[in-house]
């Protein structure tokens, strides 16, 4: 609850900088762009650089073996890459057993984490809006290991998810969860 409430205060903190800033820098030292407002508060889409950044992808182990967790929020493991020093390091994902609101709990322990991009197969809804909502890119991978993911990833061969306010993730195709 303490998670939801702070980072709710971000959120809110975020929104108020945005509208008297126009456009924000973020983590990773690149600016967020307008994409849409309602009623006067600006939405920002962060535009990392993707030299200095900590991505985060769902394994079901580990280790860079590991394959793709199928679901955001129930992943065992998040395996965290730094982009300029190429070093990972795995957490245990606090929300994985969960009875409620692993994906929206799983967000807010990386928003913790200060993790600027997310790789997965799927995000929820929830979970979705709230990385957005924090400034965290999302990109889409098929279930494959956690090492070809990353190399895809640093190759620029990921597509990224559309966050939209109103509907679910939009992907670029639909991923078959096996």
């Amino acid at each position: 609850m303490v998670r939801v409430v702070l980072g709710f205060r971000f959120l809110v903190l975020s929104v108020v900088v945005a509208i008297f800033i126009g456009s924000r820098p973020n983590r990773s030292g690149g600016v967020g762009r307008e994409i849409g407002g309602v009623g006067g508060v600006k939405i920002l889409k962060r535009t990392p650089r993707s030299d200095d950044m900590k991505l985060a992808i769902p394994a079901k182990g580990p280790t860079l073996d590991s394959m793709l967790a199928n679901r955001f929020g129930r992943s065992p493991y998040f395996i965290i890459l730094d982009i300029s020093s190429k070093e990972w390091e795995s957490l245990s994902n606090p929300a994985a057993e969960s009875q409620h609101g692993a994906g929206t709990q799983s967000a807010q322990f990386l928003i913790d984490n200060k993790i600027d991009a997310v790789v997965s197969s799927r995000f929820g809804p929830k979970a979705g809006k709230i990385l957005v909502s924090a400034g965290v890119a999302l990109w889409e991978s098929a279930p494959r290991t956690v090492k070809t993911i990353m190399d895809d990833f640093l190759k620029g061969q990921l597509k990224p998810v559309e966050i939209d306010k109103h509907r679910e993730p939009q992907y670029s195709e639909r991923v078959e969860h096996t």
